[in-house]
């Protein structure tokens, strides 16, 4: 499964970033720590401040991927329902009945255990 994965492509609308967040460690560092941080105090206590301070890096660092953490949250959520679209495809790919097909994909919907997700998962250049 890791040299198809390695194959797959996810497409976020590039309306969301400044640059690319996948073009780099510190883009990719970004979307990962803010997924944490935001879990942690919330998106409305999360600034670019704060994630800067996590990241040890400058403010005007984070703003050079994304205009404000409005996008970033846009892009992060983006990312990641194409990603389970991904996942779902792959799963009933070879599943011929339609019922089933949907049956599988809301199994999938339902039991996914996002806290499994780590950088590595993310780390996916697209």
């Amino acid at each position: 499964m890791d040299g198809v994965s390695q194959n797959i492509k996810i497409e976020v609308c590039s309306k969301l970033y400044v640059k690319n967040p996948f073009s780099s460690a510190l883009g990719r560092n970004i979307i990962a720590e803010s997924l944490i941080l935001i879990d942690e105090i919330g998106l409305e206590n999360f600034t670019f401040k704060k994630l800067s301070k996590v990241l040890d890096t400058t403010e005007s660092s984070v703003y050079r991927y994304f205009e404000n953490k409005q996008k970033l949250l846009l892009f992060c959520i983006s990312w990641f329902w194409s990603w389970l679209n991904i996942l779902i495809m792959i799963q009933v790919q070879n599943v011929p009945d339609a019922k089933e097909k949907l049956k599988k994909a809301l199994y999938i919907i339902c039991s996914l255990d996002t806290k499994g997700l780590t950088n590595k998962d993310i780390d996916t250049p697209y």
